[in-house]
């Protein structure tokens, strides 16, 4: 087997979520971990695994434009944003990040809930100016057109002046070990702050940003305290993050 059909193969065991340390494929292939290690900086570099302490794991799923994300899993997306919304009811500040599931929590937040939505994404602040009865403060900054948020060191340093009872977060990638990982550095910057200064973190993320991870770190997985995703309880992804301390609620999907 020559190194190109070898790193061929790798890919495609990592994207399945094949065990991929250089040992595991060392073996597999019969070669030296060397020489895996070779492998992997070369795909790494090529953009097509994302390289992590004792292995690679898959990249998140290729970018696409918001308008066609949101035509994407809309049930699942729906079903895990209503059990998010409850948790909402009562609370008094909630920052609301970007993402089309985020969206979905807006659209589902309860007749009952009376409190302060911040965000960044101009979606979420159009979808709520209707909702008199919530207060909506839309962060100003540079518009990043993938994500339709904004972002940018004034967005930062907004943000920094308020504390939130709760964060919903939207997720690129998530995985037990790279953590909470996003693909632009300024998204990243923004996001963390809004971990920073929020007592609680809610992420919400479909099964297909599990176990996936980018260049820009946002916070390790333990800042999370609950997921909420589509992910079967007895997926090893959901016993790797349970074991480090965060709540998996998963969502039945069928």
């Amino acid at each position: 087997m020559t190194p190109k059909e070898r790193r061929t193969q790798i890919v495609a065991l990592v994207d399945s979520g094949e065990p991929s340390t250089p040992a595991d494929l060392a073996a597999r292939f019969g070669v030296s971990e060397d020489s895996i290690r070779r492998d992997l900086r070369a795909l790494a570099d090529r953009g097509l695994v994302r390289r992590v302490h004792g292995g690679a794991l898959p990249r998140s799923p290729a970018a696409i434009p918001y308008g066609e994300r949101l035509e994407q899993q809309p049930v699942v997306k729906q079903r895990i944003a209503a059990r998010t919304a409850g948790r909402l009811a009562s609370l008094r500040a909630v920052c609301l990040d970007g993402g089309t599931t985020v969206l979905e929590v807006a659209r589902l937040l309860p007749p009952e809930f009376r409190g302060t939505v911040v965000t960044v994404s101009l979606p979420v602040a159009t979808e709520l100016a209707a909702r008199t009865e919530i207060e909506v403060i839309q962060i100003g900054g540079r518009v990043r057109g993938f994500s339709h948020t904004v972002v940018g060191p004034d967005v930062v340093e907004a943000l920094r002046r308020y504390r939130f009872d709760v964060c919903v977060l939207g997720v690129c990638s998530l995985d037990p070990q790279a953590g909470l990982t996003v693909p632009d550095r300024d998204e990243a910057f923004v996001k963390a702050v809004m971990v920073e200064r929020s007592a609680s973190v809610v992420a919400v993320a479909t099964r297909t940003k599990l176990g996936t991870a980018e260049p820009f770190l946002v916070a390790p997985a333990t800042a999370v305290g609950t997921l909420v995703t589509d992910a079967a309880p007895n997926e090893p992804l959901v016993t790797a993050l349970t074991e480090i301390g965060v709540e998996v609620v998963c969502v039945p999907t069928a």
